[in-house]
């Protein structure tokens, strides 16, 4: 049963926040749209995040985030996690938080929530564990729609609805990274399209002869140079594309670049073409256009709430979710050509509108 209304705390008595958000990177990000509304419902409490190597940098610049912890969670040796969690727990114990927010279903999330000493323990209560460790408790969300929507379902028992978040993630650069961007494009001021041919599974990739293919179409016909990323542990892909791209024209490469220094390069490309990995949440969380090839998981579930995203996608219905929806089939390079010149006939009107607007406050 969720908790009754007298045992959620008056805000003033929270001033510190714990948010547990490990994981992947894009499962890390979905994490970032609930710090904004949290820092507006407790605007006296310094909030603070509790990563893994993988989204190590995430929540670095945030102006919302007080402080993130790198929790290193890999479990093998065992002797080196569980030391590892302890060390967590201690941490957690000295900050003394008022609230500790716990997004995850199973795992150690429930022991580390339980030992962490916070006052109050937010989370799920669907099973026994959980409820052992909170006492805070949401109904778990549905996660047939918006993967972000039914996260932010956790904080309806402290008055933060659905209105009062955003469902796209956020990403901050820090001075630095966007000078390094800067730099990285210098001398000439092009149009770039970045292509991000990885993903962690390799099911989720579109065949690299497609994107280059793709690239050579958007050279021709609208002068957009590709700048290809490198992927760790995939370098392959980007030989492959270096292959199949023709020699005589432009073209960029860039090295595998730490979290903040990527998204910085993002923002100064049109649009990234990627498939549904933590490139495409990162070019989410800096507002970036996106071409999203989804090969495998469905668009609703991640699509970001006033950003645009031109999904690609074609339904399997003989692959389906838990929740009886067809998952995506493998892409074919027409549909994707549509959909590109359908995201690039959007940005058109997109910059008109902008630059008739800015007409009007100058002539007005």
């Amino acid at each position: 049963m969720p908790a009754k209304l007298d045992t959620i705390p008056d805000k003033a008595q929270i001033h510190k926040i714990c948010l547990l958000a490990w994981g992947m990177m894009g499962d890390t990000l979905f994490r970032t749209a609930f710090v904004e509304p949290l820092k507006k419902h407790y605007p006296n409490a310094s909030i603070h995040v509790i990563v893994d190597n993988r989204g190590k940098g995430l929540f670095s610049h945030h102006p919302d985030v007080e402080e993130e912890y790198v929790f290193q969670h890999k479990k093998k040796p065992r002797w080196r996690y569980l030391s590892n969690v302890f060390k967590l727990i201690v941490w957690m114990r000295r900050r003394h938080f008022d609230l500790v927010i716990n997004f995850y279903s199973g795992g150690s999330s429930p022991l580390i929530t339980r030992l962490s000493g916070g006052k109050w323990r937010l989370g799920f209560d669907h099973t026994a564990k959980l409820r052992w460790s909170n006492n805070i408790l949401a109904p778990k969300a549905s996660f047939a729609g918006h993967w972000i929507k039914a996260l932010g379902e956790t904080l309806r028992p402290l008055g933060i609805q659905e209105k009062d978040i955003q469902h796209r993630p956020f990403f901050y650069c820090s001075v630095a990274e966007l000078d390094f961007a800067k730099e990285f494009f210098e001398p000439a001021q092009q149009n770039w399209v970045a292509f991000n041919l990885g993903a962690s599974d390799l099911k989720k990739c579109w065949p690299v002869k497609e994107h280059a293919a793709l690239a050579n179409f958007l050279y021709q016909e609208y002068g957009l140079i590709p700048l290809v990323l490198s992927n760790p542990g995939q370098e392959f892909l980007l030989e492959e594309f270096k292959q199949l791209y023709p020699k005589d024209q432009p073209v960029k490469f860039a090295p595998v670049l730490a979290f903040g220094k990527l998204a910085a390069v993002l923002k100064h490309c049109r649009f990234v073409v990627t498939g549904d990995t933590g490139v495409m949440h990162l070019a989410f969380g800096v507002n970036v256009p996106v071409l999203g090839l989804f090969t495998y998981t469905q668009p609703e579930h991640v699509m970001p709430e006033g950003g645009i995203c031109a999904a690609c996608f074609i339904p399997n219905p003989q692959l389906k979710d838990e929740y009886g929806q067809a998952l995506g089939g493998q892409l074919d390079y027409a549909t994707v050509q549509i959909r590109a010149k359908d995201l690039l006939s959007t940005l058109a009107q997109s910059s008109e509108q902008q630059a008739c607007e800015k007409d009007k406050k100058q002539s007005g």
